[in-house]
């Protein structure tokens, strides 16, 4: 929330309060969680909004009663994932936001990572929109282009939430992420050895997305990774740097067969596919009924439910609903079942 869940006093955190107080507060949370982690904050950073500290694994049930006293907050929040306190902090003579964020152990570590070093996964993340690869909380993912262009989330098949494989996947070196930024310079460079570097989009302003534009805008690193880095790249300093020679073809394929996700992919495609082949399936046989709209849809739903109880446990799709014959086999079957079977679905409502 950027320090702005109360209605308080919270300015913004001086850079050796802020290392203080995530000690303390860290400390405090480790004799409730088993796991208490706070991402690298971004290189350079002199001030801060609030604290944002994730845990796992709590050692026992406690109370937020407990939680407040321990903290020493005066107000909280209370949500899941996050929740927000307000602690009075008398060095500032002012409030400071403590947000605790309540991780599934096993996700703890990517989360942690993906929040790293503040806007180098925005930065990342926004060179991999162009080739199908995007990256959120709960890891990296590819995206089935013509899938995406209805729908964007049913597009998207998992790929890892392991941060190394995550950093080489992009073409960055793991060993200089381990060491870490000290300047915003260090951090930029390491962004430009990302393999999906696409230096002329600083240039194309059209191309870059609503998500591209608000990082720009909204945010100071990114708005000079776009505005200032980019462009010193196209000039004599980026001589050295590979250009983008990605297609979204390719890296979809890459994708599947490093983290063995074909299988995942195939099953996705093809209950989509199936999912459109019945959308119209039922639309022609609607029209077949001599029937007026609300009893045809109603007709049809019935079936369609049916339908859907009979594919459960059939999700081994893959090439299989784009073949001809089966769609015909598909169409011809059900529309003998709307034809035989739609005078009794509707007395079937009418008793009821």
């Amino acid at each position: 929330m950027g320090g702005r869940a109360f209605n308080l006093d919270t300015p913004p955190i001086p850079h050796d309060v802020y290392l203080r107080l995530v000690s303390k507060f860290t400390t405090l949370l480790q004799s409730l969680h088993e796991i208490v982690r706070v991402s690298p904050h971004a290189p350079e950073k002199i001030i801060h909004g609030d604290i944002d500290i994730l845990v796992a694994s709590p050692v026992r049930p406690y109370t937020s009663e407990e939680l407040l006293a321990l903290l020493g907050a005066e107000q909280s929040i209370p949500g899941f994932p996050t929740a927000n306190f307000a602690i009075y902090e008398p060095e500032m003579e002012a409030y400071v936001q403590l947000d605790i964020r309540m991780c599934p152990p096993e996700k703890i570590e990517w989360e942690t990572f993906h929040r790293a070093y503040g806007d180098l996964w925005s930065i990342l993340g926004a060179m991999g929109k162009r080739v199908g690869i995007s990256v959120n909380h709960s890891g990296v993912r590819v995206s089935v282009k013509h899938i995406e262009k209805k729908n964007k989330k049913a597009a998207m098949v998992h790929l890892t939430d392991d941060p190394r494989a995550a950093i080489e996947f992009f073409g960055c070196d793991w060993g200089w992420y381990e060491r870490g930024f000290s300047t915003v310079q260090e951090m930029f460079d390491f962004c430009a050895r990302c393999r999906f570097l696409d230096l002329g989009i600083s240039q194309r302003r059209e191309e870059i997305t609503v998500e591209g534009r608000k990082l720009r805008d909204l945010r100071p690193l990114c708005r000079r990774w776009f505005d200032e880095y980019l462009p010193k790249l196209t000039g004599e300093e980026g001589q050295d740097i590979e250009l983008n020679v990605h297609s979204r073809e390719s890296v979809l394929e890459e994708a599947l067969e490093k983290f063995d996700k074909r299988l995942e992919h195939d099953m996705l495609v093809g209950i989509w596919g199936k999912d459109l082949f019945d959308e119209e399936m039922w639309r022609r046989i609607r029209a077949l009924l001599p029937l007026g709209t609300k009893r045809g849809n109603f007709v049809v739903r019935t079936l369609a439910k049916r339908l859907g109880e009979e594919d459960l446990g059939n999700g081994d799709y893959g090439a299989l609903c784009e073949a001809e014959e089966w769609r015909r086999e598909r169409e011809v079957k059900w529309t003998g079942i709307a034809k035989a079977e739609w005078r009794a679905i509707l007395m079937a409502q009418r008793g009821g």
